[in-house]
């Protein structure tokens, strides 16, 4: 026997993808196809800082040899000139400053937009299991707040970055070329403000990673309550909702008020060692040009340029806070990409030696999924096999399934039925392959499903739950989604096997109908309808009814158990049952009781038998 690992309590945790490097890194892979873009943003900045750069000399140049000097006889001409220089100089750099910021928005923009999509459609490929482990408020801040803040950290923070950076070499080469002993008394702080940046750039991360988890506890508690908004009425306890609410907002603000004091404290403190560093610079300069070693022109023209060199330095909280949210949320966003997907067998060559295990329909080998549809000798139903099954939904909870073994005959309709907590949804969920089995395996048409492709066991066994979901659209998508390309005759023919093309028709826009989210605007009656439809479109081999009739009332669900038996003629049906009359219309009844198959058996023979079904029959008979 073949022991597979539960997919629910051997996936491990993703490792976390933290470390500023290594997360910029990462990013830097979405950032490739837009190297032109960058490469010209950066090219923007360079002409931009430059012409920023020319205007201090041009000052200097006004000052010393214009303003100051003796007379302006027949300097009105070169006066002129220094002006419209400056202004030439401020009009370059305003045009480069607009181009540098489209290149580079347009590629951060196209960057995020890349890991958005690639975020995306790896959560669509993740199992249900990982689903479980989560809340909504958490995978709902990954894709708003988390990419928010990745946006910034691409857009304003390598924006302030590739500047400041510019800025601060630049003006520094200016300022060591004019005066080395000046430029080193300006950039005296600069080994405090360091300690200052590193100290505080630590708390940053901790306080944003401890900001965010408060916000998406918030933001999972409105998500919870707003989808049980029924019962929070239903049980007088919006009060109390409101109070939860507010000592959850009472957390997040003063988690948020932290991170504000840090920012607000770091900034005054860079702002203290930049001045500090000017009064320095003022006072030797003011020695200097008393001494008529300096100009008044050289002063400015320093003056100006150390502004431009600690401005970066100022701006470090800020782009210090920029780029911890941006990478603590990059870390967070690729926590998400490393969890394993789902797991599907890889494609191998033809002629392998394990091709032996290929799924076989008769002697012939199971179509691929887009082949299906179009397979004229595809048989209707298939065999099912539960091979000692066993499957636990985690290591601290005792087993769902016990030991299950159990064969199902192609086109046979069998009812399982038990208690809850007997194991029901767990069988349904292990056809569907949404779980893994822990021990065991199960079969389709002799191919273990595990060595069938995900898509083709999803094709092949069509499952509808009781809890019916739709989505935001019209009726005619909700049931389309079944099958792609279906056409509307397709659609109405489902529909009208189920018993819901005579209620859509009397809606005012028909198939047209926009449903709203989860179908709240439809009753539960028609929203399983609408579902059971959905299913027999998508036309699987394999349908397992997961007490699908349960919203309707006994009129209504023995007319559409009819149709479905007429549309399910041939198919290999798994019913989970909630009433007997849906169990006593099936060829054969599997009672489950603990995870174990306790009893298998027509209705009748089982009644005889007095066990377990027996026992559950009576119940139901009972008058409530």
């Amino acid at each position: 026997m073949r022991v597979n690992a539960a997919m629910p309590t051997s996936t491990p945790p993703p490792p976390p993808a933290s470390g500023a490097l290594h997360v910029l890194g990462r990013l830097a892979r979405y950032g490739r196809p837009f190297r032109g873009l960058f490469a010209a943003a950066v090219l923007a900045s360079v002409v931009l800082n430059v012409a920023n750069l020319v205007r201090p000399l041009l000052v200097k140049t006004l000052t010393d040899d214009v303003l100051t000097a003796s007379g302006l006889t027949g300097r009105y001409g070169f006066l002129a000139w220094l002006l419209a220089a400056m202004l030439g100089a401020t009009l370059l750099k305003g045009l480069f400053t607009w181009l540098q910021g489209i290149l580079l928005n347009r590629a951060s923009q196209g960057c995020v937009r890349g890991l958005r999509e690639h975020a995306y459609d790896h959560l669509m490929r993740l199992p249900i299991a990982w689903f479980d482990r989560q809340t909504s408020g958490e995978l709902i801040t990954r894709f708003t707040d988390d990419l928010r803040m990745v946006t910034e950290l691409l857009t304003t923070g390598l924006l302030v970055i590739t500047n400041d950076t510019i800025v601060l070499v630049t003006s520094l080469a200016f300022m060591i070329a004019k005066d080395v002993q000046l430029t080193v008394l300006a950039m005296i702080v600069t080994p405090a403000a360091g300690i200052v940046v590193r100290r505080y750039a630590r708390r940053l991360t901790k306080a944003t990673d401890d900001a965010h988890e408060q916000l998406s506890e918030l933001t999972s508690h409105v998500h919870e309550t707003v989808s049980g908004i029924k019962q929070v009425k239903a049980f007088n306890r919006e009060g109390d909702e409101s109070e939860r609410f507010r000592g959850k907002n009472q957390e997040a603000f003063r988690h948020a008020m932290q991170l504000v004091r840090l920012t607000a404290t770091q900034n005054p403190i860079m702002e203290v060692l930049a001045t500090s560093a000017i009064a320095i610079v003022m006072w030797y300069c003011a020695l200097r040009i008393m001494s008529g070693q300096l100009t008044l022109g050289d002063l400015l023209a320093f003056w100006a340029y150390m502004l431009l060199a600690t401005t970066p330095i100022n701006r470090l909280p800020q782009t210090t806070a920029v780029v911890s949210r941006g990478v603590s949320a990059g870390a967070r966003l690729f926590a998400l990409l490393d969890t394993p997907v789902e797991a599907s067998p890889a494609p191998r060559a033809p002629g392998h030696a394990a091709d032996a295990a290929t799924p076989h329909v008769g002697n012939a080998p199971l179509p691929a999924p887009d082949a299906l549809a179009s397979a004229g000798a595809r048989p209707r139903g298939a065999s099912l096999a539960f091979d000692d099954v066993h499957m636990r939904y985690r290591d601290d909870r005792p087993e769902a399934l016990r030991g299950v073994t159990l064969a199902v005959a192609r086109g046979e309709r069998v009812a399982v039925v038990g208690r809850n907590g007997a194991g029901k949804s767990t069988f349904a969920n292990l056809l569907a392959r949404f779980y893994s089995c822990a021990q065991g395996h199960i079969t389709l048409d002799g191919a273990a499903i595990e060595t069938l492709p995900l898509d083709t066991v999803r094709a092949e066994v069509g499952l509808v739950a009781q809890e019916v979901f739709l989505f935001s659209g019209t009726i005619r998508d909700n049931i389309g989604y079944g099958r792609e390309g279906a056409t509307d005759d397709e659609i109405a023919a489902a529909a009208k096997v189920v018993g819901a093309h005579d209620f859509i028709v009397t809606l005012p826009d028909g198939y047209d109908h926009m449903v709203n989210e989860r179908g709240a605007n439809l009753s539960g009656g028609q929203r399983q309808r609408v579902a059971l439809a959905r299913t027999l479109l998508a036309d699987p081999r394999v349908t397992v009814l997961d007490e699908a009739t349960a919203s309707l009332d006994p009129l209504a669900e023995a007319a559409l158990e009819a149709s479905l038996r007429t549309a399910t003629a041939g198919r290999t049906v798994i019913e989970i049952a909630h009433r007997a009359t849906v169990a006593r219309a099936a060829d054969r009844i599997v009672v489950l009781d603990a995870g174990r198959v306790v009893e298998q058996g027509t209705h009748d023979s089982l009644l005889q038998e007095g066990g377990v079904y027996a026992a559950l029959f009576a119940e139901a008979q009972r008058p409530s």
